[in-house]
């Protein structure tokens, strides 16, 4: 695989001979990326989103409480939905990320909620190459969107 930095290691491909979802771990570091750039490492929501987002009748979700959604990553996720203007009646406000970059993110998150409940479940071959495909191209558009060096230089 790769070199990648840390980002999109091992850990985010899942084996082909032995089909497993469990290996999609690095949306979180992914996420972490994205909030690096667009909120800063305050993480903090501008007041004026709010305002925004407000007008345009989409409150976001009442846990955030005018805060950055610290350790819930299913809610950053709707965040990085609302910032990108993926909701029909929200204007972007991402300063990086487009909506197709999140919704790989969506893509992945589900991919790895899916890993961590897997209960004996067997996941198709179709399946987890789809993750692994969503995992490279996530971090293909990260490196464009956020302007990142992954070529290990």
């Amino acid at each position: 695989m790769w070199k990648t930095k840390g980002v999109c290691s091992a850990r985010c491909s899942i084996p082909i001979l032995a089909p497993s979802v469990q290996g999609v771990r690095d949306i979180d570091r992914f996420l972490d990326l994205i909030w690096d750039v667009e909120l800063g490492a305050n993480r903090k929501i501008p007041d004026d989103y709010f305002t925004l987002w407000d007008l345009a009748a989409d409150k976001g979700e009442p846990a955030w409480s005018g805060s950055f959604p610290t350790g819930i990553r299913g809610l950053q996720v709707r965040l990085l939905q609302v910032l990108t203007g993926s909701m029909q009646k929200t204007p972007p406000t991402a300063k990086a990320v487009s909506k197709a970059t999140y919704a790989l993110v969506q893509a992945g998150h589900t991919f790895a909620d899916l890993g961590q409940n897997l209960d004996g479940l067997q996941v198709d071959p179709g399946v987890a190459i789809a993750a692994v495909f969503v995992c490279l191209e996530l971090a293909a558009s990260l490196e464009r969107e956020l302007k990142l060096d992954f070529s290990g230089n």
